[in-house]
């Protein structure tokens, strides 16, 4: 005003509101951070090219926040390097020049009551017809499962001739009998480039990329006839150091042909299966 700027007591300090932009108005905010030259759209030349002028000269001037309680510059005081008092903004900060209704995101923010929505009230009748003839006022999403076909078949993995399913519940077999797959114990070791590590329970399932692993699955299949309740177990122990699982069954070796019984091995061989290397090296 008159070439010279003068403060809006009533906004000063406080979050602005959309009512001080007006078509007639020439204003600059400072953020501190960000400085912009907002200008109605019925200002004249002469009004813009002045309101610039004393815009870059705040900008380029001298800034002193030691009586404020925040340092608009470094809010968080994360910066020791950024001071409360100074000459010129730093380089990363932001100089904007905008005009009525073209205003940034950045900029919009930085008010308590903008919004760009109009009620159905406010809307004359030109725009409310040319939002019914719009097209895209209807548009709606697509169908994604018309999109991404959808697998018919339950996933399953087949070792060594047995489908083990997801490696939990009921299986079907070739001969349409059901199988349960029922895991035993699952150890997981870390390997490093010279050494490895066996992994707690609680990080079983946690896999980085980049980072070799040997994985321990030991598993029962079992068939079960829910008439007699008769059943026949057999025992695997998966493992795996690239990618590729391997499953070796597991065969009681006291066992003798002579012996009829239905159990390959004996309970408690599901908790003394001795331990094979499983430690390896893999180039990273």
């Amino acid at each position: 005003m008159d070439d010279k700027f003068v403060p809006d007591n009533n906004y000063w300090g406080e979050i602005p509101k959309c009512s001080l932009l007006q078509p007639k108005e020439v204003l600059v905010f400072d953020f501190g951070s960000e400085v912009y030259v907002w200008h109605g759209k019925e200002v004249t030349l002469a009004q813009r090219k002045i309101a610039f002028q004393l815009a870059k000269h705040l900008w380029n001037g001298t800034f002193d926040y030691e009586n404020c309680d925040i340092n608009p510059l470094d809010p968080g005081e994360c910066n020791p390097l950024i001071p409360r008092k100074g000459q010129g903004r730093p380089d990363w900060a932001l100089f904007g020049r905008l005009t009525e209704h073209n205003e940034t995101i950045l900029f919009k923010e930085k008010f308590l009551d903008w919004t760009e929505l109009k009620r159905e009230n406010e809307k004359n009748p030109r725009e409310l017809a040319q939002h019914k003839e719009d097209p895209r006022a209807d548009v709606k999403p697509y169908d994604v499962t018309r999109m991404v076909s959808m697998p018919q078949t339950t996933a399953g993995t087949i070792l060594d001739g047995v489908n083990v399913g997801r490696g939990y519940g009921l299986v079907e077999g070739h001969d349409r009998r059901q199988f349960e797959i029922t895991s035993v114990s699952v150890d997981v070791w870390h390997i490093l480039e010279f050494d490895y590590s066996r992994l707690p329970k609680q990080s079983i399932g946690q896999f980085h990329e980049g980072d070799a692993y040997v994985v321990k699955w030991k598993f029962m299949v079992s068939t079960a006839d829910p008439g007699s309740f008769n059943f026949a177990p057999r025992l695997f122990i998966l493992s795996s150091s690239s990618g590729d699982f391997a499953a070796t069954e597991f065969v009681y070796p006291a066992r003798a042909p002579s012996v009829v019984s239905s159990m390959p091995f004996l309970q408690e061989d599901l908790y003394s299966v001795p331990q094979s290397g499983t430690a390896c090296r893999r180039q990273l």
